[in-house]
């Protein structure tokens, strides 16, 4: 839910400042790994330690991870100074995270974390055809 908004958000955010930092590309790599990392294990750390969702606690946890994210893509841009290698592996690393995200969406791997949690030993992943069987529907 993080991933594709602050990509859209980096690529219009780059007009503005590719003339101001040298970093841009560093920063919001930073930035696109940081806050998918603190929703997952955020999300799958309280549901750990309390065994049950709350729909308040994934809004705070969402926007907790946007204002890390930011606050690290931040500090980044204003005290580093990284090299041309630097800029390219990150240029790298973030088309090689939408490839993933995309293919991930539509073939996801075989794992929990794409398992739908209220069809869980069903072999549910990804996308599905139908979402009446989902608990969330039935309530």
């Amino acid at each position: 839910m993080v991933f594709w908004p602050a990509l859209f958000f980096a690529l219009l955010e780059y007009n503005f400042l590719k003339d101001r930092v040298t970093n841009f590309w560093v920063a919001k790599f930073s930035t696109l790994l940081i806050m998918p990392l603190i929703i997952a294990f955020g999300w799958y750390g309280f549901i750990a330690i309390f065994n049950e969702n709350i729909f308040i606690t994934n809004i705070v946890l969402f926007i907790a991870a946007i204002a890390m994210g930011q606050w690290a893509s931040y500090k980044i841009m204003i005290n580093s100074r990284p090299t041309t290698v630097d800029q390219h592996g990150a240029i790298l690393a973030i088309i090689l995270m939408t490839l993933a995200f995309g293919l991930f969406t539509i073939f996801p791997p075989r794992i929990f974390l794409f398992e739908h949690l209220d069809l869980l030993n069903t072999g549910k992943y990804g996308i599905l055809d139908n979402y009446e069987d989902l608990l969330i529907f039935q309530r």
